[in-house]
């Protein structure tokens, strides 16, 4: 390992400041924090750490060095501002390093003890968001390269708790104070020609020192699944305003400005009428919305690169099972039944700004674009983009482990079944029936030889603690899974098999293949057909476990001449073990141990509250493919605009 010096700058505030530190010989490593400009902040701890590897995949093993206390008291200006020197590997020269920043802690007098909540000095964490939490610190990638130096800087906002607020809780963005909810009332909005009826409001104020207060905003998005996206404008109005959904009955927009003595405060609030009677036709939707505000106008309405800058996000499913999952949910609160707020401070990662199409500064425009459902106008109102969610980071990593070994009446000891399609009903054995064996040989075919056993063999599990008899097998009730990027030479028909203890999950390019619905689908290894074209294409495999032994497992194999391996028939006779290699474009058998040592990690789960992996919504694949994850659409990225 050639260790090399890299310079690191922190600076946890909007406004920069300029600190100068003792140059070192040769190349450095140097963090450089300036002073929070937050009136009762004496001093600021940090912790950092070091890894010779992109992001995506830092790990213990990657640690090229930490610090985990570093106080401004002792190693800066006491209120916030600090440098460190330190090293970054440069084996081999250009080599991509991680630095991971952690704001311990606030003091309100210098020389308090972070670590104890109890010390009177701390500030309180209820009076302020932390923006580089341990659970997700704040991540940069730069190269360290030999002969020369690296410099890094964080540029951080402390987004804190303000002691007014205009619903039910505000937030201090530097010198903008903001508040904002979720509320879904019984009665609001008027139905067309009738009384007022149920309505959603996204209620959002901010107010700053200036003369004028800048709030940006995202389209609000009203996700159904699949292609029932659709988004509104909350540019458009103010009053009742058109929308295309047919979940509403109507929609407002209210903006502008309340004159305060020393104040200027601006709200932007979005009513959404929800109509009850269309609940079972759509009957899981998730409403989202974003937003932020600046004291003065951002750059082309995106927040600055850099800089890890605060912004609010609404993110509630309002409908359940076709009933309604929506009250009262001010910012930053978890509400009963909730494990995250539904709505929430955020903040951007310090290399990747948030673009905002909407504000209340400059001269408003009209709009010249109109867009299908998921998309929305670019900067420029020339053409739609779809509407990219943002990737939800995990907060714990499990290696990837063999999975359990269960012969005899266990893992696919009644062979591989061939299916004509991914119904799991025509071919997924159930309490030790096998399904296929019901079937007639069009729809499903049933072959052992060299196939009883083969989850076993390519199956895998989360590393851990598995108890005396070997039986636990944590996580439960979680699915956990991984992403990875298979690049095909050719297009052609390519076979799947997959099966999993007890639940398992394939999809490809964000679309869901297959999910198994029998307990014991892996009595059987399934396979069936999917058509690829050439190319990179993001395969993601899940797998959830209720109870005692887990595994999952899946492999393609391909290509295959159109028509070839169409039939069950055709797919048996074709694919028999031992597959050769050039056959096997993927497996998991890849991602076991070497010589009992793990070699991957689960990086991704399903679900937004999932700590095990990344996350997207339904629709959108987790894209590990490059150095930041992604959330990726096979659908087109960009659609013409419709006429107005």
């Amino acid at each position: 390992m050639t260790r090399r010096l890299l310079l690191i700058g922190a600076f946890p505030v909007l406004s920069l400041a300029c600190i100068e530190a003792p140059s070192p010989a040769g190349p450095a490593l140097e963090v450089a924090i300036a002073p929070l400009t937050l009136s009762d902040v004496a001093d600021a701890c940090y912790g950092l750490t070091v890894y010779n590897t992109p992001r995506a995949s830092i790990g213990p093993g990657a640690v090229v060095w930490t610090q985990p206390s570093l106080c401004a008291s002792r190693f800066g200006d006491g209120e916030g501002g600090l440098t460190y020197v330190g090293t970054c590997d440069a084996s081999p020269s250009g080599r991509i390093n991680t630095v991971a920043l952690v704001l311990n802690g606030l003091c309100a007098t210098a020389g308090c003890d972070v670590a104890n909540a109890a010390d009177p000095r701390t500030l309180p964490v209820a009076r302020y968001q932390n923006p580089c939490p341990s659970t997700r610190p704040c991540l940069l990638e730069r190269p360290c390269s030999e002969n020369a130096d690296t410099q890094v800087e964080f540029n951080l906002t402390v987004m804190r708790a303000a002691n007014q607020g205009f619903f039910d809780i505000a937030v201090n963005f530097e010198d903008v104070f903001c508040s904002a909810k979720l509320d879904c009332v019984p009665e609001l909005l008027h139905r067309p020609g009738g009384a007022r009826d149920l309505t959603a409001v996204l209620g959002f104020a901010c107010t700053s020192g200036a003369d004028e207060t800048c709030l940006y905003a995202t389209r609000v998005v009203l996700d159904c699944g699949g292609d029932n996206v659709w988004t509104v404008d909350p540019s458009a109005g103010p009053g009742n305003i058109a929308e295309s959904s047919p979940l509403l009955f109507g929609a407002a927009t209210y903006a502008g400005d309340e004159a305060f003595t020393a104040f200027d405060k601006s709200y932007w609030n979005i009513a959404l009428g929800l109509d009850a009677e269309r609940f079972a036709a759509y009957p899981n939707c998730t409403l989202r919305w974003t937003t932020t505000a600046s004291e003065d106008p951002l750059t082309s309405q995106s927040t600055p690169l850099g800089t890890t800058y605060p912004f609010i996000q609404w993110e509630r499913q309002i409908i359940t099972n076709g009933a309604l999952t929506c009250g009262s949910h001010p910012l930053n609160t978890v509400a009963a039944g909730e494990t995250l707020p539904s709505v929430a401070t955020r903040y951007t990662e310090v290399d990747q700004p948030e673009a905002f199409p909407f504000t209340n500064c400059g001269t408003a425009q009209p709009p010249t674009c109109a867009c299908p459902a998921g998309f929305a106008p670019n900067l420029a109102g020339t053409a739609c983009e779809r509407v990219i969610p943002t990737v939800t980071a995990p907060t714990q990593t499990l290696d990837v482990c063999d999975g359990a070994t269960l012969q005899g009446l266990g893992y696919s000891y009644l062979g591989a079944n061939f299916a004509a399609t991914w119904d799991p009903a025509t071919f997924e054995a159930s309490s030790g029936n096998n399904a296929c064996a019901n079937q007639p040989p069009s729809v499903c075919l049933n072959r052992t030889a060299g196939w009883v056993d083969y989850l076993s063999g390519v199956g895998i599990w989360a590393c851990g603690d598995r108890g005396p008899l070997g039986f636990e097998m944590a996580p439960y009730q979680t699915w956990i899974g991984f992403s990875r990027c298979v690049t095909l030479a050719s297009a052609g028909d390519y076979l799947v098999g997959i099966a999993g203890d007890n639940r398992v999950r394939l999809l490809v390019d964000g679309v869901q293949v297959y999910q198994s619905v029998s307990g014991v689908n892996f009595y059987a290894w399934n396979v069936s057909r999917i058509p690829l074209t050439a190319g990179t294409h993001i395969i993601e495999v899940y797998g959830l476990n209720t109870d005692t032994l887990a595994s999952f497992g899946a492999e393609i194999y391909g290509p295959f001449a159109p028509g070839t391996v169409t039939t069950p028939f055709q797919m048996a006779t074709t694919l028999v073990p031992p597959v050769a290699s050039n056959l096997v474009v993927f497996s998991t058998r890849d991602l076991r141990p070497v010589n009992g040592v793990p070699v991957a990690t689960f990086e991704s789960g399903l679900g937004n509250d999932n700590p095990y992996g990344y996350s997207c919504p339904e629709g959108f694949a987790v894209d590990l493919c490059g150095t930041t994850p992604t959330c990726t659409h096979a659908g087109l990225a960009e659609a013409a605009c419709l006429a107005l």
